[in-house]
């Protein structure tokens, strides 16, 4: 049996380096770029234009009447409308909401157009009998 083993050592020695070459195959070719990293960061968009505070003067910016956040509107003078939903139009934006008005809740539409500058909006429809025209509170040198 021991005149065997001399014979069957080269034969052990091939079944091993055979079972290596089996294994996980070699790493990437080297002088190959990875490929980048895509962020899948999501920036929020900003919001609406007509989101701020907003007053019929410029005067009255001290303490605006009014509030438009992006899913909705509340006044000094007791109006305070909850959008549905906002669609954005060629003027501004469309909205579909629920307002309260010194009344249970009301179904309306309201228009937020805008003159082609940020700084003016005019609001039609909605609980108000007529378009009111406002000016932005924002701060100036933004």
């Amino acid at each position: 049996m021991q005149s065997l083993v001399p014979r069957l050592a080269p034969l052990v020695l091939l079944s091993a380096l055979g079972l290596a070459a089996c294994g996980p195959s070699d790493p990437a070719p080297k002088n190959v770029e990875p490929a980048p990293i895509v962020s899948q960061a999501n920036e929020a968009a900003p919001p609406p234009r007509y989101v701020g505070a907003w007053a019929t003067t410029s005067d009255q910016c001290a303490d605006p009447a009014w509030i438009f956040v992006a899913d909705g509107v509340s006044t000094a003078g007791e109006v305070s409308c909850e959008f549905q939903s906002v669609t954005e139009t060629e003027t501004g934006y469309a909205a579909e909401a629920s307002c309260i008005a010194q009344s249970p809740p009301q179904s309306y539409r309201i228009a937020l157009e805008f003159d082609g500058l940020v700084q003016t909006m005019r609001v039609s429809g909605g609980p108000w009998s007529a378009p009111i025209d406002l000016v932005s509170c924002a701060p100036t040198g933004t």
